[in-house]
């Protein structure tokens, strides 16, 4: 989910990046004693991409390359990208992946109450970008609670031409 080097960073551990994806990889095949496909799961840095933040695209796609190598070296199934509120970070992350592997990409963001990604992204513009990129599915995790993202499913539904994804919480606390 966190495992790459921007990350691991705060922690004195991005030196470790591959080392800890292909554990966790491996860790999870012998979980599944081979039922059940293992993905790669990536989620946001936290860092904001010029010009709202410091960070460039290239520094983090790179940043996520590094991750997604270790996990497809790993023997990954498959990629999940998912809880992105930006779409400019999420695009960068489907860049890294597509850099060093060819496996289906999944991916999911999460919107607020304001039916829109933190950085202001409309669900509906995620959805263009990334299954242009070539998403096999799409949809949205977390975010404001059931009902709320009922309906941007339903929504997203319209338009879609993958698979969509619905993950949600509880809600808020």
């Amino acid at each position: 989910f966190g495992a790459n080097p921007v990350s691991l960073r705060k922690y004195g551990l991005e030196e470790k990046t591959e080392e800890m994806n292909k554990a966790l990889v491996s860790l999870s095949k012998k979980a599944t004693d081979g039922k059940a496909k293992v993905a790669g799961d990536i989620s946001s840095t936290g860092c904001l991409l010029a010009p709202m933040g410091d960070s460039t695209y290239e520094e983090i796609k790179k940043a996520y390359s590094i991750q997604a190598k270790a996990l497809d070296e790993g023997g990954v199934d498959l990629f999940v990208l998912e809880t992105f509120s930006s779409l400019a970070e999420c695009l960068a992350a489907f860049d890294g992946v597509r850099a060093v592997s060819q496996r289906d990409i999944m991916v999911s963001v999460t919107v607020e109450s304001s039916g829109k990604t933190l950085c202001g992204d409309s669900p509906e513009s995620c959805l263009v970008a990334l299954s242009a990129r070539g998403a096999v599915a799409f949809g949205v995790n977390c975010s404001s609670g059931i009902e709320s993202m009922a309906k941007i499913i339903g929504n997203l539904g319209l338009i879609s031409n993958v698979p969509l994804i619905s993950k949600p919480n509880a809600g808020l606390p």
